[in-house]
């Protein structure tokens, strides 16, 4: 995870919450391509093959979704 750039962790995060490509750019203000860039480059980094395996990972290491209001949601209930 700490290869990632902080947008892919926005992105890896809005992943993680079910967003799929253009709910992810409608949140993050980007185009529906550049984030189709950002999630392949969090594959690549993260060494899988799939959304689900990134999110799996990212689960498995403590990465909370985006709630609805726009925070960060991290395990136990933090906010990053």
């Amino acid at each position: 995870m700490e290869s990632l750039t902080p947008r892919e962790r926005e992105v890896l995060r809005c992943m993680v919450a079910g967003l799929g490509r253009k709910a992810v750019a409608e949140r993050l203000y980007l185009s529906p391509h550049t984030v189709r860039t950002h999630m392949q480059n969090v594959l690549g980094k993260l060494g899988v093959h799939s959304t689900l395996a990134a999110v799996a990972l990212a689960r498995r290491a403590g990465v909370g979704p985006v709630d609805l209001t726009g925070d960060v949601v991290e395990r136990g209930g933090q906010l990053a």
